[in-house]
């Protein structure tokens, strides 16, 4: 019975997530969290939950954008360090470039995101691959 309720438990929390809105206001409340975890601030448990879920979203889109950026030939969006970059340095890039820009909160998670990377990391005469210059 222990067991079952834990699986259930495991299957709602990540529901509860599902549902909510993906756009800059959700980003910036779910990085910020995780920014302060980072900073080694105790957080409450929805706080715990949206570090975790902002953590999450930004591995899968550095990850995804990496291998599509090494599977298609044209310029990637942006060009992260040769030597890689941290997801807590990612959330970090993110909040502040959201904080700066409250009007455009409405626009989706990923788009503001990948905003946020190209402002960051810009390709400098890209040869087609992340980090890397002609």
């Amino acid at each position: 019975m222990t067991a079952f309720l834990l699986i259930a438990m495991a299957a709602i929390i990540p529901a509860a997530h599902a549902e909510e809105k993906s756009d800059g206001n959700a980003l910036l409340r779910n990085c910020t969290s995780a920014v302060r975890e980072l900073d080694k601030e105790v957080l409450k448990t929805q706080e715990g939950l949206d570090a975790v879920h902002c953590i999450g979203y930004l591995n899968g889109f550095t990850d995804s954008h990496s291998v599509d950026s090494i599977a298609k030939p044209q310029k990637p969006l942006y060009c992260l360090p040769v030597d890689g970059l941290e997801t807590g340095q990612v959330a970090r890039i993110v909040v502040k470039y959201l904080k700066g820009r409250p009007e455009i909160l409405h626009q989706s998670a990923r788009i503001l995101t990948a905003l946020a990377l190209t402002h960051a990391f810009p390709c400098e005469k890209a040869a087609g691959k992340p980090g890397k210059k002609e």
